[in-house]
Order: structure tokens, then sequence, then C-alpha cells
């Protein structure tokens, strides 16, 4: 168990019914006749989280780092179908907010943590550039290359300031900063109570977990923070 606060128990009936409510979710998407443009757009990012829900259940669980590696690149063929950005629809919900773009640099950490290969990860960094938030930050953790992203170019420069500056430091401190208030800022989003049985978010920075692992950062300080991903940071196969 990595997430101790709750039983296998837990994780296992978490997983079992989100997989079912996927399943009912996907078949509706996939044969909807009646509905709006907007109900789609809403189901497919609520199916998308699902999935993605699903993933960060197992790893609380406990469950193998390279069975969740495997069961990332299928998941990634269902981002690939389902994530969708609209330009309307951005500016009518989500403009000056940050979800839609903590919810890409998430699954974009992730793919950096599991040890995507850069096939995968260049199928999501090529989908994820039609986000009008795109930014050389997300770029810079699904490249190949080390280049540090110009500050003038963040889309949310005051949510990862602190990751670029752990980065051009080579130093964990602005990482600890963001932990010690990452969970509670973030308060007033719908995910943050998100972990009773008909629902799991997980409480795990893996953004920050990216940052370290990406530019080789010390996060020994990092190890038992409750909310860092540690094993994560150190995958290796």
């Amino acid at each position: 168990m990595r997430d101790k606060s709750r039983g296998k128990e837990y994780f296992d009936y978490c997983i079992k019914y989100h997989s079912q409510e996927s399943e009912k979710l996907e078949m509706e998407i996939n044969s909807y006749t009646n509905q709006s443009y907007s109900w789609v757009l809403a189901q497919k990012k609520h199916l998308l989280n699902k999935k993605i829900n699903i993933l960060v259940a197992k790893y609380s669980r406990g469950d193998s780092l390279l069975e969740l590696k495997k069961e990332f690149a299928q998941l990634t063929d269902c981002f690939m179908k389902f994530w969708t950005f609209d330009e309307e629809w951005y500016h009518l919900f989500s403009s000056g907010s940050f979800g839609d773009y903590v919810d890409d640099l998430r699954f974009a950490s992730l793919a950096l943590l599991l040890n995507a290969d850069m096939q995968i990860k260049n199928k999501i960094r090529n989908k994820l550039k039609e986000a009008l938030y795109y930014d050389e930050f997300i770029d810079s953790i699904l490249s190949d290359t080390y280049a540090l992203p110009n500050k003038e170019s963040l889309a949310m420069s005051e949510y990862v300031m602190k990751f670029v500056c752990a980065a051009e430091q080579c130093d964990c401190n602005p990482l600890a900063e963001y932990l010690q208030v990452w969970y509670h800022d973030f308060k007033y989003d719908p995910w943050y109570n998100g972990h009773g049985l008909f629902g799991y978010w997980g409480k795990w920075a893996f953004e920050a977990a990216a940052v370290a692992k990406k530019f080789s950062l010390n996060d020994e300080c990092l190890k038992t923070d409750p909310f860092y991903p540690y094993d994560l940071a150190h995958f290796i196969e």
C-alpha cells in the first residue's frame, strides 16, 4: 500500500466500481444520437478522468510500477480518442482557471514517471499542443531534451513557477514549499474531496516528482512527504 490512509478493500472496490462505470460511459459516448455537443465534450472529459483515476488508485494500492507502465500505454490510446480541446468550451467554462492545465500536466507527468517510450510521449505532446494553454513547461516534461522552459512562455506561471525555480537552481526546496501548500491550494477544485467510494483522485503531486526526475534533482528530503510519489521519481527498469 502506498496510500496508507485506506485499506486494500477500499481500493479493490473503488477500482472495480469505476471500471464498470467507465465501460458504461464509454458505451453511451460511442452510441449517442440526440445528445448535444457540449454533453459529449463533458462526458469525454469525465470518462478520461475516471480512467486516469483508476490507474492512480492502482498506484495507491501498491500495484507494480511495471504493470502500471503497461496500463499507461493502453490508457494513452483512450487519451488520444477522448481528449478534446474546444476553444469555445474553454472560453465559456475554463478560461482563467488552472483546471484543464493541471489535468494535462498530471497526465504528462505520469508519462514521464512511468517511463513511457518517446513514441507515446510524442503522441501525447502533439495532442496537447492543440490546447491554447499548452506551454514550454508541459513541453519540457514530455520532450527528450533537458532545456529549461522560458519563463515568458508559461501559460500558468503562478502555478508552475516553483517547478521552474527548482529546475533552474537544481534544488528541491521550491518543491518542498510547493508540497506544503499543494493539496489545500486546490480546496475549491471538484476533486479536492474526491476520495470516497464513488470517486478517487488521489493525493499525489505527480508534477513535483516529474520535475525532480526530469532534471535529476536530489529529492531525498521529500522521501517521506505523504503527497510525493518518491518511488515513481526513481522508477527505472
